[in-house]
């Protein structure tokens, strides 16, 4: 009996530690699946937490981009103000040393030492690298001051000879461009293929206060705010203001307008909108009021205008549209130049009146060959007004 008793025995305390096994093993399941739960919860808030990169204004007063802090910080950016509800910072960046390399949106190039003037002579760039998908750039002028083109030389005038502004890389022409353009933007096509492009100035001298700062975007292929392709400039209003490179709205210096010149400015054309009209800027200035200086000193068209000219299809003095759209109107003009605005010949340089153009799109060429033999050349600032389709 007695081994039988030993074997009794054996059997309730494997008994005993077979229950005390489960248990350890239900709590340990138990505690894993609370580690579980709340590894979930924890992933859960960080899908939560993910932003998108988008734009966003910084407490700075610049465009910037919804970053995290670290992410900001490998840009060399300044945090300004936060995005994403709390969980990113605007990012703003403004490069203002030579030689560096644009990589994010909204990246802000100023001339060494900005917003302080810059006074040396030399070669200053910045490369501007592309993200995906990206099909066009927009250049704005927030601030810039460079010197202004050549003012005495006969054969030379209006060339920028002791500063300039290029561009590189992009497929659309962009003309060189020096003197004031604050306010002023540029569009850039980028060549298939390519991925950068070069902003450069070359400066001269070291007597001229000189200071810049470019908003440089990225605009993305199929987006709804892209400028038809070959428009260096693109406005998007029914009523707006545009002007050649280097106008001054003033009578000095006398020569504003730039030598070889050659780009289209183009404006939207506004739903229910059949014609588009064109007058000269106000200006409190008597010269200023004028269109761009040339030969003749008045009016000239088409063929007489061999030089410098600006190009606007069909345009007339006749503001009804209907003889245009019926096929019975006098003929019109696309090339005007000389020192007033018409559609017509004049005889007078106080003869400037408001010229009309009905076909679409909306498009202004502006052309100059490579120097200006007048004295004074101001360039030309227009104002232009769309004209819906029941206005006559």
């Amino acid at each position: 009996m007695k081994p039988l008793s030993f074997i009794v025995l054996a059997a309730m305390l494997l008994t005993i530690q077979l229950v005390v096994c489960d248990e350890w093993i239900q709590e340990k399941n138990a505690i894993n699946a609370t580690t579980d739960a709340r590894s979930g919860r924890f992933l859960s808030l960080f899908s939560v937490v993910r932003f998108a990169n988008s734009f966003c204004y910084g407490s700075n007063g610049l465009n910037g981009t919804c970053l995290t802090s670290a992410e900001c910080a490998s840009y060399g950016g300044t945090a300004a103000g936060s995005c994403a509800s709390g969980f990113g910072v605007c990012c703003t960046v403004c490069i203002t040393t030579c030689g560096k390399v644009a990589t994010l949106n909204n990246t802000y190039w100023g001339n060494p030492g900005y917003p302080s003037t810059f006074s040396t002579a030399g070669q200053c760039s910045i490369s501007v690298q592309k993200t995906s998908d990206i099909c066009q750039f927009r250049l704005d002028f927030v601030n810039f001051v460079i010197d202004d083109p050549e003012q005495a030389g006969a054969t030379t005038r209006t060339q920028c000879l002791l500063d300039i502004f290029t561009v590189s890389g992009q497929s659309n022409n962009v003309p060189g461009i020096c003197g004031t353009n604050t306010n002023q933007h540029m569009y850039l096509d980028m060549t298939p293929g390519n991925n950068q492009f070069t902003l450069n100035m070359l400066l001269t001298g070291t007597t001229k206060a000189r200071s810049w700062k470019i908003r440089i975007s990225q605009i993305p292929c199929g987006a709804n705010y892209l400028a038809p392709e070959g428009c260096l400039q693109w406005f998007t209003t029914a009523v707006g203001t545009f002007s050649s490179f280097n106008y001054r709205f003033a009578a000095t210096p006398a020569t504003q307008h730039l030598a070889n010149q050659d780009y289209t400015i183009c404006i939207r054309t506004n739903q229910g909108s059949c014609g588009i009209c064109y007058q000269v800027c106000d200006s409190a200035a008597a010269a200023a009021s004028k269109f761009f200086v040339s030969t003749p000193a008045v009016t000239a068209v088409d063929t007489e205008c061999t030089t410098d000219w600006i190009q606007i299809p069909c345009a007339t003095n006749q503001q009804s549209s209907t003889a245009f759209l019926s096929g019975n109107a006098a003929a019109c003009v696309d090339k005007i130049c000389g020192g007033s605005f018409s559609a017509v010949t004049t005889t007078a340089a106080a003869d400037t009146a408001p010229v009309y153009s009905y076909r679409k799109p909306f498009e202004v060429r502006f052309y100059t060959d490579s120097f200006d033999a007048a004295a004074e050349s101001i360039g030309f600032c227009l104002k232009y007004q769309q004209l819906s389709c029941t206005s006559g």
